[in-house]
């Protein structure tokens, strides 16, 4: 268990940076790719584990989709004249 606590206060470390929320370091976003996290697991020694690089989040997915078309379609409205 303590691994993975130390494992966890290293990534915290390595990616402050990358912290989406600068106010709050409890909310745990990090705006960066799943393979650097990958990398750096990796680099700390920790190696079985099972990675899905891709996950199905349709919900997700068909938020940003939604999003996107909205957003295209705001643009077009400003476009016309």
């Amino acid at each position: 268990m303590g691994v993975f606590i130390n494992l966890e206060k290293s990534l915290h470390k390595a990616f402050h940076e990358k912290s989406v929320n600068k106010i709050n370091p409890r909310k745990e976003f990090f705006r960066l790719p799943l393979s650097e996290i990958k990398q750096k697991v990796i680099n700390e020694g920790v190696e079985d584990i099972h990675w899905t690089m891709k996950a199905e989040a349709a919900e997700y997915r068909e938020s940003v989709s939604m999003l996107e078309s909205s957003s295209e379609t705001d643009l077009e409205k400003e476009l016309v004249y």
